[in-house]
């Protein structure tokens, strides 16, 4: 399905762009699509403390 929102693996890749869930019963999509340019995320609670790994 995802093929359809263009989430496809590319040549190379080690995983797909993103994934897409389809919930028929209630006619509902979810895309969750990675993007690079969204280097500098914020936390959701900004009082807590950034961990480096």
């Amino acid at each position: 399905m995802g093929e359809e929102y263009g989430l496809v693996k590319g040549v190379g890749s080690a995983r797909p762009d993103g994934w897409a869930f389809r919930f028929p019963s209630t006619n509902t999509t979810i895309l969750y699509y990675w993007s690079a340019s969204l280097c500098d995320i914020e936390p959701i609670d900004p009082t807590s403390q950034r961990q480096e790994g």
